[in-house]
């Protein structure tokens, strides 16, 4: 099992463009990108046809949001470095086929990045 972890904009990994989703509050489940971080406060460009005003948010509101099929590398935790393609979401927990392994591992969303077949992590 992971430690938790105090969540601040340096453990969460996000950059510019990283697709995230609200988990907390009126906006919950709302999906968008991240435009800056300052601090703890996320920009965040909704994905939604009717909010169109960039969002300030809590960092500890957010978690980074991917998709079945998308192709990850593991940031932190025991999988450091392990790349592979998501094939399951389970609350904020991705079940991941690794490219190596062959076999499937479990960690958090916020330990991943998107990744491209080729690249490194």
């Amino acid at each position: 099992i992971e430690k938790w972890k105090k969540m601040t904009a340096e453990n969460l990994c996000l950059s510019k463009g990283d697709k995230i989703r609200v988990i907390s509050g009126d906006l919950k489940n709302l999906t968008g990108f991240v435009i800056s971080v300052d601090k703890n406060i996320v920009k965040m460009e909704p994905d939604h046809k009717d909010i169109t005003q960039i969002l300030d948010l809590e960092i500890k509101m957010i978690t980074k949001h991917f998709e079945t099929g998308d192709h990850v590398c593991v940031l932190d935790g025991e999988s450091q470095g392990e790349k592979g393609i998501i094939t399951k979401i389970v609350g904020n927990r991705c079940i991941i086929f690794s490219d190596i392994r062959k076999k499937e591992f479990t960690t958090l969303a916020n330990n991943l990045k998107l990744s491209s077949q080729v690249a490194e992590c």
